[in-house]
């Protein structure tokens, strides 16, 4: 087991300082790789400054191995707290985006635990007061589709956006639709590993496109798989 494991640069979006010390990881010819420390336990840093090092080609931070799950609780309990306080919309979209991606990685890698289940409440929470707080369809839609931020999270909150203004034409419509569709919403296409597998539209284009056979079963079991994540969330 190596000493050091990768942690993705997205994990340092929504925080700034960490619980112990981070390092790249330098290639110094053949097979030989250096591990140097970047950021010191408990240094300050900002979003600008992560931005940098991914402007450099860098995808993931290391850290000590022992301190793997650590830091992991420690990401996961401030973007928590982040999302239930107040904030600027667009903050939470970003923040909402970053913990997405967070939920979905550990789904994909190791299921449910009570932190995944956690973040998740907390993002889909967030999801909804997006929405309420939004003062247009319109600007919500722009920043939604000109941000950068995650391919996964831009579909499943513009799914919910556009559902739930479709929704609440009806006369049935409730309060509470909007956060069963939320939910909907947040897990639908959750258990897919790529972008390519989440456009696909139609059975047409996947057949012509270039997935793999086990991709092309994943796109077409993933709603069966969210309907079983749901159940085990709901536990």
């Amino acid at each position: 087991r190596p000493n050091y494991v990768p942690i993705g640069v997205h994990y340092f979006f929504d925080i700034d300082h960490t619980p112990c010390d981070v390092y790249i990881q330098i290639k110094k010819g053949g097979s030989d790789i250096q591990f140097v420390k970047r950021l010191h336990e408990q240094d300050r840093f900002t979003s600008e400054d992560i931005q940098k090092y991914i402007s450099q080609g860098i995808k993931d931070f290391y850290i000590p191995r022992d301190y793997q799950q650590y830091f992991v609780t420690f990401v996961t309990n401030s973007i928590i707290d982040k999302l239930e306080n107040d904030l600027p919309l667009m903050d939470r979209l970003n923040t909402n985006s970053h913990s997405f991606e967070m939920v979905k990685e550990h789904i994909q890698k190791i299921g449910f635990n009570s932190e995944t289940s956690e973040l998740a409440e907390a993002n889909i929470n967030s999801m909804v007061k997006a929405i309420k707080e939004a003062p247009k369809l319109a600007d919500l839609l722009k920043f939604l589709l000109t941000n950068k931020i995650s391919y996964a999270y831009q579909k499943a909150h513009l799914v919910c956006v556009l559902g739930n203004f479709i929704l609440a034409k009806q006369s049935w419509y409730e309060e509470r639709h909007l956060e069963i569709f939320t939910y909907l919403s947040f897990f639908a296409d959750i258990t897919l590993k790529s972008t390519a597998q989440m456009r696909i539209n139609s059975t047409i284009e996947l057949e012509n496109s270039d997935l793999s056979e086990k991709e092309r079963l994943e796109v077409i079991e993933h709603a069966k798989d969210a309907s079983e994540l749901i159940k085990q969330y709901a536990k």
